[in-house]
């Protein structure tokens, strides 16, 4: 765990153990959290983000200029945005309307497409 390299919090603990594995940990004890096949592999996770409230969970690769949607309870592939905007991406977090991209200088808003 001292290697992690970001946390995300939701009443459970998600930490971003490797480049491309997460982890989940409710009442101190590790759960079972495998991220789907996602195309193109993933290769190197920068962040995560959820909330409490998000019914989400959100993987930065910077490398790659993606963002990940991943549903929580199904743990499958939601949605993913590409795109060469993204030059240097550096954090992120969402409404339930929208994600919010800091890339360099700029701040990107993308709808989520939910109701």
């Amino acid at each position: 765990l001292s290697t992690s390299a970001d946390i995300a919090l939701d009443g459970t603990v998600f930490l971003l153990a490797s480049p491309t594995t997460l982890l989940q940990f409710s009442a101190g004890k590790q759960e079972s959290f495998l991220l789907p096949s996602i195309e193109p592999p993933l290769q190197h996770i920068t962040r995560i983000w959820t909330s409490d409230e998000s019914p989400t969970i959100l993987l930065l690769e910077a490398e790659q200029k993606r963002i990940i949607v991943i549903d929580k309870k199904s743990k499958q592939l939601k949605k993913q945005f590409i795109s060469e905007s993204f030059s240097d991406l550096k954090d992120l977090l969402a409404t339930k309307k929208d994600i919010f991209v800091l890339s360099g200088s700029s701040i990107y808003k993308i709808p989520l497409g939910t109701k």
